[in-house]
């Protein structure tokens, strides 16, 4: 399982307190805006029910991409859309579908994320969502404008060989995890 991470995945804050939860499990909560995070038996709950991921992240100057990864529990897949070309899909290694939802839920905490981040009407213009889908269970959507969570860049940076995988050696979201 991930690590857990050593800032706060809501608001960024470093200063972390360890504590146990009701269950007398470690857990963490932030020094700042007082989010608990860590809990490892809700963590291999989401990894174990996660279906699908889907990201969408658009710019102000018309570039596109798309993507979803999901297991529906014999095969693992991928679709990628960038702009106007039509989708590629592929099959996806069970091994880098373990990985990255351990560390969804382990290091980068999606399910902890704030619904909303948007930022100054002078940011960089990129607009962008994300989702996960469960089996029997709710779906956790993240969006944002101007602005992005602590780990988005994490997350990014392993999907990134997935899009190339798909065909697309260079994407404006290359660029952005560059930046």
């Amino acid at each position: 399982m991930g690590s857990i991470p050593l800032c706060c995945p809501r608001c960024g804050e470093s200063r972390i307190i360890s504590e146990e939860n009701s269950s007398g499990k470690d857990c963490y909560k932030c020094s700042s805006c007082r989010l608990k995070f860590g809990n490892m038996e809700e963590v291999e709950k989401l990894v174990s029910r996660l279906m699908k991921f889907t990201f969408e992240v658009k710019d102000l100057f018309g570039n596109y991409i798309s993507m979803m990864i999901h297991n529906d529990g014999k095969d693992c897949g991928y679709t990628v859309k960038v702009g106007d070309d039509r989708p590629r899909e592929g099959k996806m290694d069970r091994d880098f579908w373990a990985s990255f939802s351990e560390n969804l839920f382990g290091q980068w905490s999606f399910h902890k994320w704030s619904e909303t981040y948007f930022g100054t009407a002078s940011g960089d213009g990129i607009l962008w969502d994300m989702e996960a889908s469960f089996e029997r269970m709710h779906t956790l959507s993240v969006h944002g404008c101007n602005s992005r969570p602590v780990f988005w860049n994490s997350i990014m940076k392993t999907l990134l060989p997935v899009i190339e995988k798909s065909g697309y050696e260079e994407t404006f979201v290359h660029r952005l995890v560059r930046d």
